[in-house]
């Protein structure tokens, strides 16, 4: 018998390439293995849609390839005491050591002076918006237990998707993400435009949205209609945008649907899929000279920060979420990445403070 965190450190020393996941609003934990230990990278271009398992994309294709993990081994968890009937003996030690990437925490002076010229270039011309991110590096005791922190993140944030991430090629990456990509089943796809940020502890949180968040969130709005009427030709449905809560942040957020009965949903999941992602709310407007704004400004790889992440085709679903709010476990240290979006009404202070706060989803359940 094994409880689901002896089984994942089970995993971590086996180097078995392994998603675990709880849904928002959902006590039940999901564990997809592959303990073939076959290579989990796929190419870029490769539709994954047609198979069974969890894949974790990177910001880019490039460097960093798209893994998908096999469905070979399937659990779900009514939660972390619970156990399982194994042929193994675990062996339920601390996390392995993965490979370094050499990560340098970003500098307030570093941060504020991207934002600054990202704004100069937005005003120039060439683009509307862009995200810039940075990372925070914490040090951590040699006993660090991922699965204690991993319950407390699950514990902390019950309205957003968790998830802990494993293969060789990745190392090893958890967070909690608000943002939904796209979800989709037999007759509807279904995604999310959120973005625009307000601290709950600020004492401006009960006042209107500024101009900048309303037109971040616009930007976000109007690329998800372009995607869906590019590949669809159902109706679209769209709700009034609203403000939400994750955790201590608050968001602006508008609902998208799409029905249909004649299977263009599957038909076409692939292609949507590319032309959506990377979305404004994690690179920006107009895409390709956000994207390539982005990688000659940051000095860090983001690798699968502001990715995407989910299971594929398991219980007759397929549930996509940007990785968002997340961490990388690297010998001893964890790599925190967040982002703000800029625009022309940016003012750098603020989003060097709004990226602090991100920070601090993951930050505080560590002291």
């Amino acid at each position: 018998m094994a409880t689901i965190k002896e089984l994942v450190h089970y995993y971590i020393q086996q180097k078995t390439p392994f998603a675990l996941y709880r849904f928002p609003e959902s006590d039940k934990i999901h564990l997809i293995a592959q303990p073939s230990n076959a290579t989990t990278a796929i190419a870029a271009e490769k539709n994954f849609t047609q198979q069974k398992g969890f894949v974790f994309a990177p910001f880019v294709n490039g460097k960093y390839p798209t893994l998908f993990i096999n469905a070979e081994k399937e659990f779900t968890f009514q939660n972390f005491d619970e156990s399982v009937e194994l042929n193994d003996k675990l062996n339920a030690e601390t996390i392995s050591e993965v490979s370094e990437n050499n990560y340098t925490p970003t500098t307030k002076e570093e941060y504020i002076t991207n934002v600054a010229r990202s704004i100069e270039t937005i005003k120039c011309g060439t683009l509307e918006k862009v995200v810039i991110s940075g990372v925070s590096i914490k040090e951590v005791a040699t006993d660090f237990n991922v699965m204690n922190y991993y319950e407390n993140l699950c514990k902390q944030y019950p309205n957003v998707l968790v998830y802990l991430f494993f293969s060789i090629e990745s190392g090893l990456w958890v967070g909690a993400t608000p943002e939904l990509l796209l979800q989709l089943n037999d007759k509807q796809l279904k995604t999310v435009s959120l973005a625009g940020t307000k601290s709950l502890k600020n004492k401006n949180a009960e006042t209107p949205w500024q101009r900048k968040e309303i037109d971040e969130q616009y930007l976000v709005t109007k690329h998800i209609q372009d995607c869906f009427q590019q590949h669809f030709s159902e109706p679209l449905e769209i709700s009034e945008t609203k403000t939400i809560s994750t955790g201590h942040l608050l968001h602006l957020r508008t609902d998208f649907k799409l029905q249909s009965q004649n299977g263009s949903l599957q038909k076409h999941f692939f292609s949507f899929l590319k032309d959506l992602h990377p979305t404004p709310a994690v690179g920006g407007s107009a895409k390709k000279n956000a994207i390539a704004h982005i990688l000659n400004t940051e000095k860090h790889e983001r690798a699968y920060y502001t990715g995407y992440l989910g299971p594929v085709n398991v219980e007759g679903n397929s549930n996509l979420y940007v990785n968002l709010r997340c961490l990388k476990y690297e010998n001893g240290k964890l790599i925190l990445f967040s982002g703000a979006g800029i625009t022309a009404d940016s003012i750098p202070e603020k989003e060097w403070e709004e990226i602090q706060l991100k920070a601090e989803t993951l930050l505080k359940l560590l002291e």
